[in-house]
């Protein structure tokens, strides 16, 4: 009887082992993964920022021969006069 339960108590370690081994290998794998995400989110950050720079949308801006005008007009809704001739 006290033989059984030792092999049953060895048995149940060392699943007990093979799991606690198997559950770090894949907290290490998904820490990898998330800091290849972090480095890959990083560098997309990056770009999205050199894009929206405003040297860079300034020189864009050039580039097609645009102009500033200091004093837009917008296009105004006309809705009112629009329903009331009908």
């Amino acid at each position: 009887m006290l033989i059984t339960l030792t092999v049953i108590g060895a048995l149940f370690s060392v699943f007990v082992y093979n799991q606690i081994v198997a559950t770090r290998y894949q907290l290490g794998n998904q820490e990898e993964q998330s800091n290849v995400l972090r480095v890959a989110n990083a560098e997309l950050k990056d770009k999205l920022y050199k894009i929206l720079d405003k040297e860079n949308s300034e020189s864009f801006v050039r580039s097609l021969g645009l102009i500033k005008d200091n004093k837009p007009v917008y296009l105004q809704d006309k809705w009112e006069e629009f329903a009331s001739r009908y």
